[in-house]
């Protein structure tokens, strides 16, 4: 037996170098022979014939060196790099990625780990940023399992995902990458240092871009430290050179960029499309517009050459460039700013079928490309061009519908096991109150929800034609859609696009940090006059005429119009003539929800409501952990006389009050589908930071209602906006919080304001009513004892709490009242 095993030993080994002596010559065979032909043929820009040679020399490699790190990078990725670039067959080039990821599993993890992170990139220049991070989160989990970080790969995927995030221009994310990789720098024995300078001058542009000089001199200093007297010497200058270039060009500080540009190889501006775009606004900003136009026929031809997508940020930046050439033909102009609006479009659908964690920044990146957009075609005089870009725009604002709505059917509707258990999985997750320690367990569970509804080929984009929502207006309706976008230099441009039946109006609002600076001073203008009329001239004065013999506004607030109160305005500063006595005034989500609310039923209440009531809570039921919120008595008084007009009208209830008013049982009533109607009184609390801006988890986990503590679960006695948004409130008819402040929060480009309100709205239910600021107590009762009294007697929510608005107006100035706000 023992000779057997000997003899077995030898054989195995004979085989093993047997391969590894057949590997060696096939490799002196490539570099010698093989190599130098590929190369004679590509200066004859033979494609298909250097194809047909690379696919045989692939899988000659592939026999002789299965999954060996050298013939995959020098044979394989060349193989990729032909197909997806000179012979546009990209899906053949993935399907290569794909073929060689499954071929070499558990056989080389070198091998495996440089496949993956570059496949990532490669869906970088497809523009797909969704298929770039998912390759990245599989290297990065395959480096981490099999190598230290100083590997070169492994620390090159780190920096590639830093760049995923400069791509999409979150400068914060990405610098803290950066920055996280060179503290990890500090800690290993070496690491490779061309990826190192990668990583420094990673650092350097992000933080010029965010403005932050100290780091960037800092990492300056460590980048020519450690290239001094090496062979990386030039390059590193070189790279530092074109990212001070394009820092200073960025800054429009043309005289300091000229230094740089002197210092820069002519080639480079042709290889390096940020470079080259770049050295063309340079140019046009010199009045060399002679160079600049030679410069862009290069860079087309270069990028037709290369198959770069009509789409790609490259040629939108590119056609942005071109814009700011004095002298151009109309139908030059007008085709330019075409092809931006198409390659924006698609753009839109490629990010924004991302991963809920990061679609807000990517709204806020598109946005900002739409507000160059609009700049030009207002300060060119070129209104023709609004309503193609409202087109565009407006399905930006239609996302929160969408998302939730075809998630919760894929995955509630699925026979898959998995998925609904990664469902539940994620949705237990959101229920705890401590977000630093479970923020990475719920990214992992939402980059799995993400790979399911990539895998079941689901998207949430939305292409809303001005026609269609045109169609679901009436004759006297003015749909005023506001939009809030941070411009590039951080401040935020306010714009306001005015749709009627018949005709379309747009305003852009000039300087709206100041003339909105009243807004910071609370509910002042609620009640002060000359503050009411100057807001009012402000904001409605200017598209006053295309509000004439109408008699209905529908209004879809962004940003901080989320927070004011338009019923309120008067055009006289007088509160004996508001706005709300010219029109009705209904505030909807979008225009995507008021063709949504057409499908639906009238929001009057339904035959044979159930309703539950909570209020009148003890938040100290249980001493360990409880909360010292005061008890609201005006709360019970309210639950009193909603539960008597109950009573009165013989409707069905049930009453969560004291100590049972509970998270478990608010959730029990949200999922119950026989409940129609819930009404909450509580205390509404939130935590107002800009860190949270864009943070989905951490914004909608900064806001909740007050309950009472259970006695078996005392850690969690609160509700917030993350753990309602993702159930299914497709049965409610009506939610009314009567809570302060339920209906505001940390602001999301693209998703709203991150607050109770909308979490409950965005679950799906028809209409809410919440509250803009801090409410009284007893005038919170009058206003919901007359609401009901109105809706119950069969008028719908809109024109119930007009009625009830009405009524306390009588007795009590607007900021008492105006907070309440209903949303459809």
């Amino acid at each position: 037996m023992k000779g057997l095993v000997i003899i077995l030993c030898f054989f195995i080994s004979g085989v093993v170098y047997s391969q590894n002596n057949e590997c060696i010559a096939f490799k002196d065979y490539f570099y010698k022979e093989a190599k130098p032909y590929i190369d004679s043929l590509r200066k004859l820009n033979n494609f298909n014939a250097i194809d047909e040679r690379l696919d045989l020399l692939s899988q000659e490699g592939f026999k002789k060196c299965p999954c060996v790190y050298w013939s995959t990078k020098a044979i394989l990725r060349d193989r990729i790099a032909y197909n997806f670039f000179r012979m546009n067959q990209r899906k053949k080039a993935f399907q290569l990625f794909d073929e060689y990821i499954a071929k070499c599993q558990n056989v080389n993890d070198s091998t495996q780990l440089y496949l993956k992170y570059q496949r990532a990139l490669f869906h970088l220049m497809d523009s797909d940023y969704a298929g770039m991070k998912r390759n990245l989160d599989e290297a990065l989990y395959e480096g981490g399992q099999h190598f230290d970080v100083s590997y070169r790969d492994f620390f090159a995927t780190r920096v590639n995902y830093a760049l995923y995030y400069n791509w999409k221009n979150d400068f914060n994310a990405a610098l803290d990458i950066y920055l996280e990789n060179e503290e990890l720098v500090t800690q290993v024995a070496a690491v490779d240092t061309a990826v190192h300078i990668d990583n420094l001058l990673g650092v350097i542009s992000m933080a010029q871009n965010l403005g932050i000089d100290a780091i960037s001199e800092e990492y300056t200093e460590k980048l020519l430290a450690l290239t001094k007297n090496t062979k990386y010497d030039k390059n590193a200058k070189a790279e530092l050179n074109a990212e001070n270039f394009i820092y200073y060009v960025k800054k429009e500080q043309l005289d300091k960029a000229a230094h740089y540009h002197k210092e820069i190889a002519p080639s480079s501006f042709d290889s390096d499309y940020n470079l080259g775009i770049h050295n063309i606004i340079y140019l046009i900003g010199r009045k060399e517009e002679a160079g600049a136009r030679e410069k862009c026929l290069s860079m087309e031809k270069a990028m037709d050459y290369e198959n770069v997508p009509k789409h790609h940020f490259f040629r939108i930046n590119l056609n942005f460039a071109k814009l700011k050439f004095t002298q151009k033909t109309q139908e030059e102009e007008n085709e330019l700013i075409e092809h931006s609006m198409e390659s924006l479009y698609y753009n839109y659908i490629n990010l924004v079928n991302e991963a809920l964690s990061v679609q807000s920044n990517n709204i806020r990146l598109i946005l900002s490309k739409y507000e160059y957009l609009i700049d030009y075609v207002t300060q060119h005089d070129k209104p023709q061009y609004y309503q193609q870009i409202y087109e565009k725009l407006s399905n930006l604002k239609n996302i929160s519908n969408r998302y939730f709505e075809v998630r919760r059917k894929l995955f509630e509707n699925s026979q898959n096991n998995e998925m609904r258990e990664d469902f539940e999985k994620y949705k237990k997750l959101i229920a705890s109150q401590n977000m630093d320690i479970i923020q990475d367990s719920i990214g992992y569970y939402s980059a799995r929800l993400q790979q399911h509804l990539e895998d079941n080929k689901v998207q949430w984009h939305t292409n809303l034609k001005l026609t269609h929502l045109r169609d679901n207006l009436e004759d006297d309706d003015v749909f005023l859609d506001y939009y809030q976008i941070i411009d590039r230099s951080q401040i935020p441009k306010i714009y306001v696009f005015v749709i009627t039946k018949n005709e379309f109006g747009f305003y852009l609002y000039s300087h709206p940090e100041d003339s909105l600076r009243i807004h910071t001073l609370k509910t002042n203008y609620t009640n002060n006059g000359n503050l009411n009329l100057r807001l009012y001239n402000y904001l409605i004065r200017p598209i006053e005429s295309h509000l004439k013999d109408k008699k209905r506004l529908l209004i879809a607030p962004d940003g901080v119009f989320n927070t004011i109160a338009f019923e309120v305005l008067s055009s006289i500063g007088k509160k004996s003539q508001l706005l709300n006595d010219q029109y009705q005034i209904k505030y909807v989500e979008n225009a995507y929800s008021i063709i949504k609310k057409n499908r639906q039923k009238l929001n009057a209440v339904q035959d044979n409501p159930n309703f539950t009531i909570i209020g009148g809570i003890r938040y100290n039921c249980i001493k360990a952990g409880g909360t010292e919120a005061p008890y609201l008595s005006g709360s019970a008084s309210e639950v009193k006389l909603i539960v008597q007009k109950m009573k009165d009208q013989h409707l069905s209830y049930q009453v969560f009050d004291q100590c049972n008013a509970t998270k478990k049982n608010l959730q029990k009533c949200l999922q119950d589908e026989n409940i129609s109607h819930v009404h909450i009184s509580t205390h509404g609390v939130i935590k107002k930071s800009n860190l949270l801006g864009q943070d989905f988890y951490r914004s909608n986990s900064a806001v909740k209602l007050l309950l009472a503590q259970d006695s078996v679960d005392v850690s969690t006695p609160d509700i917030t906006a993350l753990d309602i948004v993702d159930m299914d409130l497709t049965d409610k008819q009506l939610v009314f919080l009567s809570a302060c402040d339920s209906g505001v929060g940390n602001y999301m480009a693209g998703l709203g304001n991150a607050s109770i309100a909308n979490a409950i709205k965005t679950a799906g239910v028809t209409t809410v009513i919440a509250t803009l600021w801090p409410v009284d107590d007893r005038v919170a009762t009058e206003v919901c004892d007359q609401f009901y009294s109105y809706y119950l007697s069969g008028y719908d929510a809109y024109t119930s709490m007009d009625l009830t608005k009405a009524s306390l107006r009588k007795h009590y100035s607007p900021e008492k009242w105006a907070a309440f706000r209903v949303i459809d």
